[in-house]
């Protein structure tokens, strides 16, 4: 139609009803859940930090790649979440889970050891996302 533009293909709305951010996909609008893409963005990264280890100094193509793909995923979805959530929470949340996510994978993927303390330690940091994200208000936006 003339004298009436399009929106971008990933333009962001704000919805009165429900406070959360639209996002506009090429196949139309959904609705998505800052935290549901913060979660996204900790397990892109996890994807790039595995990939990293595999990586062997960047010296493989593939996981190389993989690399950079999981990081640049990683930072995309959390500078969409940036704009609806306090970056100390989003920051703190995404580097605490990072932590957590990735000495599991160590664990269970590259045979590292754990020992309790180490596990209460990762507890810890849980109790403190927890904390942060759902005792606090400072998650409130």
């Amino acid at each position: 139609m003339v004298g009436q533009s399009r929106p971008a293909a990933h333009a962001r709305v704000q919805s009165l009803r429900t406070g959360e951010t639209d996002l506009l996909v090429p196949f139309g609008p959904s609705t998505v859940n800052p935290y549901v893409l913060l979660a996204a963005a900790i397990l892109s990264e996890l994807v790039g930090t595995t990939a990293l280890k595999l990586s062997e100094g960047f010296t493989r193509p593939v996981p190389s790649l993989g690399v950079v793909v999981g990081y640049g995923v990683a930072f995309y979805l959390v500078g969409l979440v940036l704009e609806d959530l306090p970056v100390g929470v989003v920051y703190g949340t995404w580097a605490a889970m990072g932590v957590v996510g990735v000495a599991a994978i160590g664990v269970a993927v590259f045979d590292e050891p754990v020992d309790p303390v180490g596990l209460a330690g990762l507890g810890l940091i849980v109790a403190g996302v927890y904390c942060v994200n759902v005792l606090s208000g400072m998650a409130a936006h």
